[in-house]
């Protein structure tokens, strides 16, 4: 009978405030009765609307209206009636928000959960579901109204762009961190604070939460519990978070170096730093490639990927075959450091002394050959005279090889010339003009092949002109390429002109110039080909040679290569086409021929022996063709451009 009683109560305290509840809902869920009833026309009736359906889906549904909002059991509602706070329920939540950055009225409990639609988070239509809480978030924090944005608009604001924003934004995934899982709920805090989850101190735990396994190779790194260690944010930009390939591991080797800045310096004079800042993102080897990421532990370390006995490994994972000497390679060698690397730096300074030295005392011959023309008033070639004679200078196979030459010249310069410079903007422009470096590689090195493709060539001719045709004049005499004591003669009695203290020489079938350029091809062949065949097979070359080869090799390859580009489109181009009496090109290059005023003038001494012995007439040749002439200047014209193109950006290079 008692608990009869009880019932009885409870069900009319029930009824009663269901009652009360319907009282309320008559007019809150009725738009048009709301319209009528509300007494501030101008105020909006959206706050004021309650959604039958999912009121009685929300968490509080089985509370009545008067259990938060006080003394409103009648109409009109009088001004002093009071809504309950929501932390007279929730203290511990209330206590956290007001102590973090939504406190002191920045953000109500209703900004986040609702007011009359408060779902469980598991809700899929709760605003605070792994799906929708960035909307809600977004509703502050975004440049858009995140409540109407589609997807694509809210992956372009700042907070959601990021690997873990798309996760939820365009592939639905509730398991992707949202703002919640790092930032938290009511405990918001900024980074500075010690408290806050993303703070240094605490950030690990907050992402290995989710990263568990990776938490655990970061725990034994050299980054966890150090002073000032790298922490997940150091590495990983909050809000910015990228897989890790393409931009992440380029910007990688950039997050490194903002630590380690001396290491950064050296491993950018690599291959591997050079390719890597020209768009090179998948094969170039960046710092985790070798220490690793998560897991980068001290060389001294036998669990470090660097420790000696891990070296081949670490290696081999992108250099096939490798093996110990080829792990004695200084990826950080500083050639610049004298202190620790002496060898090193001998051959950084001996080949700026061979450049610096090179481009002064050519440069300066050049200068006072220009002036004294100038001066003599040899401003032109010498005219044609009608009805002459042509002249074949060189046979169809050395202009063959001069093209192959300068075709295999070019394509070394515009493909590698980009490297050495590859913080140049202009660089990164080139380098994507050919594809980027995998393609710009292949290039560089198909042009290394027709390069010694055409020098077996001449080489081969030259021996069967010796041993079968038995021309002894290959070596000794005035048809020959080597230096003789009129070569001197000719130097000093040009320098005698060049200051007006002497007739101009005589000048035979070649010059000391012409011969001073034929052996610094093959030097230049020697250096920059032996360079970049160890450069090209590092695995290969240290089973011979030893590991600081491959360091020389790249000092010796960069600087001889912009000894060449710079000496080839100043120096050689003066004496061969721009001279006042050469002036604009001399077409010899492709013709192989020339006018017999022009062999008179310049080469005064070979024209009186082939006059004497009877061998000019031997040598006249068919005039050019004008077809033949405009293709010769077409042709001459594109290497020009393209090679003082790239003299030009050597200079902004070197300027920079």
């Amino acid at each position: 009978m008692r608990t009869a009683c009880v019932l009885g109560v409870l069900l009319a305290c029930a009824g009663a405030a269901w009652a009360e509840d319907e009282s309320c809902l008559a007019c809150h869920a009725d738009r048009d009765a709301l319209a009528k009833a509300r007494t501030d026309p101008a105020r909006p009736l959206g706050p004021l609307l309650l959604d039958r359906a999912r009121y009685a889906r929300s968490v509080h549904a089985t509370r009545g209206c008067g259990e938060c909002h006080f003394d409103y059991d009648r109409h009109p509602h009088p001004s002093d009636a009071e809504t309950v706070a929501c932390a007279e329920c929730h203290e511990d939540a209330g206590k956290t928000l007001e102590a973090g950055v939504h406190g002191s009225g920045h953000a109500t409990c209703g900004s986040c959960h609702g007011v009359h639609d408060v779902l469980e988070a598991s809700a899929r239509d709760s605003r605070l579901h792994p799906l929708n809480v960035t909307r809600t978030c977004g509703a502050c924090h975004f440049d858009v109204d995140a409540a109407t944005a589609t997807p694509e608009e809210l992956l372009r604001q700042r907070y959601s762009d990021d690997t873990h924003g798309v996760g939820t934004l365009r592939h639905g995934l509730v398991v992707s961190a949202t703002c919640v899982s790092c930032h938290g709920g009511h405990d918001v805090r900024p980074s500075s604070d010690p408290a806050s989850r993303v703070a240094p101190g605490n950030v690990d735990a907050t992402c290995g939460a989710c990263h568990v396994g990776i938490l655990e190779q970061y725990a034994a790194s050299v980054h966890h519990g150090a002073e000032n260690g790298a922490t997940c944010t150091h590495c990983h930009r909050p809000h910015d978070i990228r897989p890790p390939d393409g931009r992440f591991r380029q910007d990688s080797i950039e997050t490194c170096g903002g630590c380690h800045a001396e290491r950064f310096g050296t491993f950018r004079q690599t291959y591997h730093g050079k390719v890597s800042r020209l768009g090179e993102s998948g094969r170039a080897a960046t710092c985790a490639s070798c220490h690793g990421a998560h897991d980068v532990r001290p060389a001294s370390d036998p669990a470090s990927r660097i420790h000696p006995s891990n070296l081949v490994a670490t290696c081999g994972a992108c250099h096939e075959g490798a093996h110990e000497e080829f792990t004695r390679y200084q990826v950080h060698a500083d050639p610049t450091d004298g202190e620790r690397y002496p060898g090193l730096h001998a051959v950084h300074v001996g080949m700026l002394g061979l450049l610096v030295g090179t481009f002064v005392l050519a440069g300066l011959h050049a200068l006072l050959w220009f002036a004294r023309s100038l001066v003599a008033k040899e401003w032109r070639r010498p005219p044609p005279v009608a009805g002459g004679r042509t002249i074949r200078r060189w046979t169809r196979l050395w202009t063959a090889l001069h093209v192959g030459m300068m075709t295999s010249f070019l394509g070394l310069g515009v493909t590698g010339l980009p490297l050495y410079y590859s913080e140049s903007g202009w660089a990164l422009a080139l380098m994507r003009f050919f594809g980027g470096p995998p393609a710009a590689g292949l290039v560089h090195r198909a042009s290394a092949v027709l390069m010694g493709a055409t020098i077996a060539a001449y080489l081969g001719n030259v021996a069967w002109r010796f041993l079968v045709k038995r021309e002894r004049g290959l070596f000794l005499g005035p048809n020959s390429m080597v230096p003789r004591r009129k070569d001197f003669q000719d130097l000093a009695g040009n320098i005698k002109w060049f200051f007006g203290r002497g007739p101009k020489p005589r000048f035979d079938r070649w010059t000391y110039w012409e011969k001073f350029d034929f052996w610094a091809v093959f030097w230049g062949i020697a250096v920059i080909g032996g360079s970049g065949l160890v450069l090209w097979f590092p695995v290969a070359a240290t089973r011979i040679l030893p590991a600081w080869a491959i360091n020389v090799a790249t000092v010796v390859h960069g600087h001889e290569a912009i000894l060449a580009i710079g000496f080839i489109f100043s120096i050689h181009v003066f004496h061969t086409h721009l001279r006042p009496d050469k002036f604009p090109m001399d077409l010899v290059f492709f013709t192989g021929r020339m006018s017999e005023e022009e062999f008179r003038h310049e080469r005064p001494e070979e024209y009186a022996r082939a006059v004497e012995d009877g061998s000019l007439e031997a040598m006249v040749a068919q005039p050019v063709r004008p077809g033949t002439r405009i293709g010769a200047y077409l042709l001459g014209s594109a290497a020009l451009g393209v090679g003082f193109f790239l003299l030009a950006m050597m200079v902004a290079g070197l300027m920079a």
